[in-house]
């Protein structure tokens, strides 16, 4: 093979590895992005995660070093591209394992979701559960005020029927004293 056809050939897989670098980066950034959305409130808890990530990503600048220096040094060429062709493999291999790591983040947070609606569930019945309580108190109460006005009522009324036999007893006698009084006037 002459040296142009090489090249061609060479450029031809750069350009190819190239492109498959860039449609994984953008799978890594869409997932980036779709976790950072999703789950903004627990981002503390997967700051490893996110060191694992930037440590990715200074391995792929590396790897976009070594094809700038590639470009520029032709002896070796095949060499290299069969040891590109095995790192390649590796990394469609972390792609797989991260793919996996999202499934499994993402199964986790739906865990979660699911674990906080059923514990809204059990919220909303408590508060079920607390107002028919408080309910009760409050009919209990209510019925407690209405049975002690009734006897204040009843205890009133009779007062009021003491009251007004006594005023009858006085009457009789203050006229039997007022009676006697003159008597004893004359």
């Amino acid at each position: 093979m002459d040296q142009e056809t090489l090249l061609l050939k060479l450029s031809e897989q750069i350009e190819s590895l190239s492109d498959q670098m860039d449609s994984g980066f953008k799978r890594v950034d869409e997932r980036f992005e779709s976790i950072d959305r999703r789950f903004e409130s627990i981002d503390s808890r997967f700051e490893n995660v996110d060191n694992q990530f930037v440590s990715i990503d200074n391995r792929f600048e590396r790897m976009d070093q070594r094809f700038d220096h590639m470009d520029s040094r032709l002896d070796g060429m095949d060499q290299r591209f069969d040891d590109m062709d095995r790192q390649f493999g590796d990394m469609e291999q972390r792609f797989d394992d991260m793919d996996r790591q999202f499934g499994d983040m993402e199964q986790r947070f739906r865990d979660v979701d699911q674990r906080f609606g059923e514990m809204d569930t059990r919220f909303d019945n408590l508060i079920s559960y607390m107002d028919k309580r408080f309910d009760r108190i409050e009919y209990a109460q209510q019925h407690d005020i209405k049975a002690m006005l009734d006897i204040i009522d009843q205890k009133v009324s009779r007062t009021l029927v003491d009251i007004d036999f006594l005023s009858e007893k006085t009457g009789v006698h203050d006229v039997k004293l007022n009676n006697l009084a003159k008597r004893l006037d004359e």
